[in-house]
């Protein structure tokens, strides 16, 4: 049996900035839109739903789910994101493998961001290597 990720549901206090935050802070194609609810393409055929909350304790929110997007440039998309009302949820981390930052939707979800370093031909596989080296001797 195949199996792949269709779509996720959101809950959320407020669609419209919803689809702000992930139509223009992410890029997302927007597909329909009302008052109570919102369909985005994230490509590779997964589509986000946002659905609009009947009550407060719908939208209390951990650390689950987390949304994992990857992003050409993180120096552009993290002060777009805040300025759509994210918050980052710790600094931005610089891996050698690039840089990763967690961020929080402004109703709450968990938002992680990945961009990948520029490596040269071969250069994951000398990282993969060297981590499992490093774990290996610790």
């Amino acid at each position: 049996m195949a199996v792949r990720l269709q779509r996720v549901l959101l809950l959320m206090r407020d669609v419209s900035a919803g689809v702000r935050f992930y139509r223009d802070g992410l890029g997302l194609k927007l597909r329909t839109e009302t008052a109570t609810y919102a369909s985005l393409d994230a490509g590779g055929g997964v589509d986000v739903h946002l659905k609009l909350a009947s009550s407060e304790s719908q939208v209390c929110t951990g650390y689950s789910p987390l949304l994992s997007f990857t992003v050409d440039d993180m120096d552009t998309a993290v002060p777009r994101l805040l300025g759509l009302g994210a918050t980052l949820d710790g600094p931005v981390r610089h891996h050698l493998y690039g840089a990763v930052a967690a961020m929080r939707s402004p109703d709450g979800h968990m938002v992680g961001l990945v961009q990948g370093a520029d490596l040269p031909e071969g250069g994951g596989e000398a990282i993969a290597a060297a981590a499992a080296a490093a774990r290996e001797g610790a």
